[in-house]
């Protein structure tokens, strides 16, 4: 019998990308098979259910749970962060590095995907101790297009580390980033982010929301209603005794007063 029920399919769904709610949900994954995780993981790769997917792994992460390489693979693809997968990799063997380089070259996924995929590969290539001409001239193909700055770094990063000695990788150079070696910790803060509701969305907030009477970030030490509140305030509301201009007001019940009823 199946023990994944709907509460568990909501509770999924539920989970924000914090490491409390993480937490949370591996405890209630602990009861479910490889098998049933698998399927599970499967049934959002085919419905495109980004979020659900990135949680499920980082919940399968923190269980130390060692997925299946094709099916890990298969949710680089979709998952809503790529390097929502990379503490899964830290559990997988050498047989998975090949599967990485063919979806590094696959053209459904995003440069961006492409990239990412062909770094962990380079990172497994030098864990196993692999031919690294392969890596190589995937990495070479990626660098030759139109990339964001953040992912051409990446590409570097993979190549010097290719090209490394194996007594200069012993000494774990901090210039190196090694992405299957982030934990979850390195990737989700511990709690939820605090939010500001306006509308029919959600923003974000770096910091938390500051009261009125709590001291101000200006560094002046007054409240924050003394201070940058009461600036910010009058930028944006209009004063109370603000003069209207002399006879608008008429015009406007004139105006008002000749639309048909």
């Amino acid at each position: 019998m199946s023990e994944i029920t709907e509460e568990l399919l909501d509770s999924i769904h539920a989970t924000q990308a914090c490491l409390k709610d993480v937490r949370e949900l591996a405890g209630k994954l602990k009861h479910l098979s490889l098998t049933e995780i698998e399927s599970l993981l499967l049934e959002f790769l085919e419905q495109g259910e980004d979020q659900a997917v990135s949680r499920l792994l980082q919940a399968c992460a923190f269980n130390k749970v060692k997925l299946d390489p094709e099916i890990l693979c298969q949710s680089l693809g979709v998952c809503e962060d790529i390097t929502d997968s990379a503490p899964c990799f830290a559990m997988q063997e050498a047989t998975v590095a090949p599967q990485l380089l063919e979806m590094a070259v696959s053209e459904e996924l995003a440069w961006e995907r492409q990239a990412y995929c062909a770094t962990l590969a380079a990172e497994l290539t030098v864990k196993f101790d692999l031919d690294h001409a392969p890596v190589m001239r995937v990495l070479r193909k990626i660098d030759r297009k139109p990339l964001a700055p953040e992912v051409r770094v990446l590409i570097a990063n993979s190549m010097i580390m290719l090209q490394m000695n194996p007594e200069e990788m012993e000494f774990e150079l901090p210039h190196i980033l090694t992405l299957s070696k982030l934990k979850l910790e390195d990737l989700l803060p511990e709690r939820r982010p605090h939010a500001v509701i306006g509308g029919t969305y959600t923003v974000r907030r770096a910091v938390p929301k500051l009261g009125r009477n709590e001291p101000c970030h200006c560094g002046s030490g007054r409240k924050y209603k003394n201070a940058a509140w009461r600036r910010i305030r009058s930028c944006s509301v209009m004063p109370r005794g603000t003069q209207v201009r002399p006879g608008a007001k008429s015009r406007v019940i004139r105006a008002w007063s000749m639309i048909p009823r």
